[in-house]
């Protein structure tokens, strides 16, 4: 009876596509918080903030190059790719980049559950790498932000998971 109600409720809505990439998901809440947001195209990128009319830089403090938006900062960014890169492949555009990553991150296989993982600690790490060059103006290498996302992937993994964590090269 409660199941009824609860689909009642619930209604006919569709399912959304990123849906395998929060739930299920072995990252951080804190992480995977940071993507649903990111999904949403709800982080405070300086495009946003403009649309506020708060004044504010808008070029991108990772590379320094283009306009500081979601798609630049995650996937056109050169850091952000030389990065992606260390992770995963990283494919022509951002578009395909997501559908890529949707379709790797379905299913409850332990490389779906890694890519989800790594796919969470990317975003977040990118994001605080992003806010510590802005308001603490530090910068870190690529290699050291891959290796700080393998380890907390390594902590918050699955003994399976973490076998297959430890055949990547970070």
């Amino acid at each position: 009876m409660i199941k009824q109600v609860y689909h009642q409720l619930l209604g006919d809505s569709p399912k959304v596509p990123w849906r395998y990439l929060l739930f299920q998901n072995l990252a951080r809440p804190k992480a995977q918080f940071i993507m649903w947001l990111q999904i949403q195209n709800r982080l405070l990128t300086t495009d946003r903030l403009l649309k506020w009319n708060i004044q504010v830089d808008p070029v991108c403090q990772m590379c320094h190059n283009g306009v500081e938006t979601r798609d630049h900062l995650f996937f056109y960014c050169c850091f952000a790719q030389q990065l992606w890169h260390r992770l995963r492949p990283v494919l022509q555009n951002w578009n395909l980049q997501c559908q890529t990553i949707l379709s790797v991150c379905k299913g409850k296989t332990i490389q779906a559950q890694l890519n989800g993982m790594l796919s969470a600690e990317f975003i977040f790490a990118l994001r605080i790498e992003r806010n510590n060059s802005i308001f603490e103006k530090t910068e870190k290498q690529q290699e050291s932000i891959a290796k700080e996302i393998a380890c907390v992937c390594n902590i918050r993994a699955s003994a399976l998971v973490k076998s297959r964590l430890h055949m990547c090269k970070f």
